[in-house]
């Protein structure tokens, strides 16, 4: 941990309030870990999205939960250690503006925030869909657009599709993004990591385990679209001409369509219910069950 912030005499702690896709919300202790950790105490943070038994993602990683995610755990652990004064979050709204502030003590304050979240961005559905057409919005580059992707998968059924429309004028984002992007396969991804944990390989490998689903309408050129493992599309009709087509050639010939127009904000509940959830705000364990 950075030695200044150990060794001042008074500490706040500052940020914003979202669902984050491994370590369950941003904010609160996380201004800590990773927010004043060195690059060792955050790589051995990261490498924890990984199961340990198994070259996979950890299913307790899940978004939005905190109870029984090893990586938020960690954090929380870490940001334990060091003494926080004052804790100040805010939650913004899908404009960017604050419509939530919450100070105090680092869990509480950062808990009452989670929970402004949550409320604010998650959604239940009553079944998953067979085709999504999801947004990322004005993101400038891929990196960026990655968590408009990662909640339309939560919205689609396995076997299913994605229209992905992500105009990414600057790119994919990111140093060594592309980099992770060419080891071409999450198993690939999931080994390096084990010696080289660090973000852009947690979202190369989430993005190269989304991409064989995806159909993407972009800004960037095709061999981009390619090394995530996507389908390019010049045109909207053109990817959703190859959403229906390839739906029918397996058999799903009146696809059930879910619209994401905000996919950046608009977090779909896990599948297996709210329950999942329970941990968001009270850290109960989250068992998967």
């Amino acid at each position: 941990i950075n030695r200044h912030a150990v060794e001042t005499g008074f500490l706040i702690a500052t940020g914003t309030v979202v669902l984050h896709y491994f370590a369950g919300f941003g904010g609160g202790p996380k201004s800590i870990v990773p927010g004043l950790a060195g690059v060792q105490t955050i790589a051995a943070n990261h490498s924890l999205n990984l199961d340990p038994l198994e070259d996979r993602p950890d299913p307790r990683v899940r978004i939005g939960v905190l109870g029984g995610n090893p990586v938020a755990e960690d954090i929380a652990d870490a940001a334990g250690m060091v003494r926080v004064d004052l804790c100040v979050n805010t939650v913004l709204n899908r404009q960017g503006e604050i419509c939530g502030l919450h100070a105090g003590a680092l869990d509480a304050a950062h808990l009452a925030a989670c929970a402004q979240a949550a409320a604010l961005y998650t959604v239940s559905l009553d079944a998953q869909a067979d085709l999504v057409i999801a947004s990322a919005g004005t993101a400038r580059n891929f990196l960026q657009s990655h968590k408009a992707l990662f909640n339309a998968w939560q919205a689609m059924r396995p076997g299913g599709k994605i229209l992905f429309l992500a105009p990414c004028p600057e790119g994919l984002g990111g140093s060594n993004f592309a980099e992770w992007l060419k080891l071409g396969n999450p198993e690939s991804v999931i080994r390096h990591l084990r010696s080289h944990a660090e973000i852009n390989g947690q979202t190369a490998l989430s993005t190269l385990a989304k991409g064989p689903s995806t159909v993407m309408v972009t800004g960037m050129p095709p061999e981009l679209v390619r090394d995530i493992r996507a389908v390019p599309a010049g045109t909207f009709q053109e990817g959703l001409d190859h959403c229906l087509a390839e739906l029918r050639a397996g058999g799903t010939a009146r696809p059930a369509i879910r619209p994401m127009p905000s996919a950046s904000h608009t977090v779909p509940l896990p599948w297996d219910g709210p329950k999942a959830y329970h941990g968001a705000i009270n850290t109960a364990p989250n068992t998967g069950e």
